[in-house]
Formats: C-alpha cells, sequence, structure tokens
C-alpha cells in the first residue's frame, strides 16, 4: 500500500506515489494496470468522480514466482 496524489499542475495531470512524480510513461502503465484506456481517461475518472487534487491510498497485489 503506498499514498497517491493525482493533481492537476500547470494544466496537466501529475501523479504522485509516495511523494515521488511519476514520469509519463509511468502514469500511462498505473492506468492501464487499474482498467483505464489511457492516462487520459485515468485523469477525467479522478476528476469526475472525486475532484482534483485527490488523496488516497495505491493498493498494489503482487504474486511470488512458482518454485
Amino acid at each position: 500500500v503506498d499514498k497517491i496524489a493525482i493533481e492537476l499542475h500547470k494544466a496537466r495531470l501529475r501523479v504522485l506515489v509516495e511523494d515521488r512524480v511519476l514520469k509519463a510513461d509511468e502514469v500511462e502503465q498505473l492506468a492501464r494496470a487499474d482498467g483505464f484506456e489511457s492516462a487520459l481517461h485515468f485523469g477525467e475518472f479522478f476528476g469526475r468522480q472525486y475532484g482534483l487534487p485527490f488523496r488516497g491510498l495505491l493498493i498494489k497485489w503482487e504474486m511470488e514466482a512458482a518454485a
């Protein structure tokens, strides 16, 4: 579980995980892993649903490799 912030900064979507600003390709990867078509759809959803800036928790699931 990590802290996440989704905000607009200079009219652009900015995502921070544990206070580290994600690069554009990392935001795209996060959005797709969360089921969105793109980072644009990801940002639009959070803006409509919760308003920006959004602060919350990012819950990640990791699977261990089979032995």
